[in-house]
């Protein structure tokens, strides 16, 4: 009777895993607008099934998952200065509901941890399995990108939508480079170490992601890159390497350069209107947007649609520490420093995890890559297989 149970319940988890980063692979196409503000993914909907499941079975073992996790208790505190900051919003008469509707997509997407640590611990899925998978959807992702470069390379009209106008940059489902870059980015860095274990499907797999990244044209995704390759270089002291850095330089020198200023790697236009755009938001603090925040991501409570119809899908800075300080003032954005010091100790022996976490930081820098979906699914995916064998659970 076990047997069968645990048969099935392998069944089952791998199916879920399968479609849930099946529905990743789609992108923003996924995405279902509930009212010009509202909006959710279809993958959410299997993060929250997958969440509820986990604490209805498995109580005592979430739990457990959690509060050995060395960063728990600062969490728990950086969640209650953001719940604190969104109901002070409400005296302003600002849309509460707005932010709590953030606030709990954040705290959902943290149940991957647990889902992923518990079907490892009770052998419906080995590490190896949410590896493979995981690196197969960046995959699917580079090569939909690949496709969308050569096929669909004008995609000027996107702006209609709501999106930047790219002009033969790859976006893959995305639809904004620096995005599926820093995808690509985690994928390089992570499966590098071990590329010459792997099948050699899976090598020609990292080949289209290095490549996929040359062409989304995005100088943060090569930062993080570049620096994530140091950082691995220099903890591992591997010269090799300097072989892959020597080969990423060339690819960006031998880049073509249509007739395009998103293609254009010295183009200063996007680096004045980030600029600008952290200047201006930083220009509106009060006392209390210093101290306690404007509220989680209620600063822009008000976008939806423009006078001229547009949907605007931007949320938040393009920057994550000015959003998190926007929202949450110095208190939460102290805290939130003290927890990334805690995941890098966290993740001190794993030199892997190190150069992925800061590659995303760097990016941070120019994007808010740390709070975006598809970077949180990473993250807490990453965090589940770290936890796993940092405890010695199943492989």
């Amino acid at each position: 009777m076990k047997h069968n149970l645990l048969y099935t319940m392998r069944f089952f988890y791998r199916i879920f895993l399968l479609v849930f980063f099946g529905l990743l692979v789609l992108g923003q196409f996924q995405k279902i607008y509930v009212t010009p503000i509202i909006s959710f993914y279809l993958h959410e909907i299997f993060i929250a099934i997958g969440g509820i499941g986990s604490w209805i079975f498995y109580p005592k073992d979430v739990f457990a998952a959690y509060k050995r996790l060395p960063f728990f208790t600062v969490l728990i505190l950086f969640s209650v200065v953001a719940g604190i900051s969104v109901y002070s919003a409400g005296f302003r008469g600002l849309p509460i509901f707005i932010g709590l509707l953030y606030l709990f997509r954040v705290a959902m997407y943290t149940s991957l941890f647990p889902l992923i640590t518990i079907g490892i611990q009770k052998r419906y899925v080995t590490r190896t399995d949410v590896i493979y998978i995981a690196v197969i959807f960046v995959y699917l992702l580079a090569m939909f990108g690949i496709v969308q470069y050569v096929i669909f390379p004008d995609l000027r009209w996107l702006t209609l939508l709501g999106w930047d106008d790219h002009y033969f940059r790859l976006v893959s489902t995305l639809l904004d480079p620096p995005f599926p870059a820093a995808l690509f980015t985690l994928v390089l860095l992570g499966v590098y170490p071990k590329l010459h274990r792997l099948p050699i499907i899976m090598r020609l797999g990292w080949c289209v992601t290095f490549v996929a990244l040359l062409f989304t044209y995005s100088r943060a995704g090569y930062a993080s890159y570049i620096i994530g390759l140091i950082v691995y270089g220099f903890m591992k002291r591997e010269r090799k390497i300097l072989i892959v850095l020597a080969l990423f330089t060339v690819g960006i020198f031998f880049l073509p350069r249509p007739a395009s200023e998103g293609a254009r790697l010295e183009r200063t236009v996007s680096v004045q209107a980030r600029n600008t755009a952290i200047t201006s938001t930083l220009q509106t603090f009060t006392l209390r947007t210093w101290i306690i925040g404007d509220g989680w991501y209620l600063s822009q409570s008000n976008r939806g649609f423009t006078q001229n119809y547009i949907p605007s899908h931007s949320s938040a800075p393009g920057n994550s520490f000015v959003t998190v300080l926007q929202s949450t003032g110095i208190i939460g954005l102290s805290l939130f420093g003290v927890f990334l010091l805690q995941l890098l100790w966290f993740a001190r022996s794993n030199t892997i995890g190190i150069s992925m976490i800061v590659s995303i930081l760097i990016g941070s820098l120019f994007n808010n890559l740390i709070f975006y979906p598809w970077v949180m699914v990473a993250f807490w995916t990453a965090i589940g297989i770290v936890y796993a064998r940092r405890y010695g659970i199943h492989t």
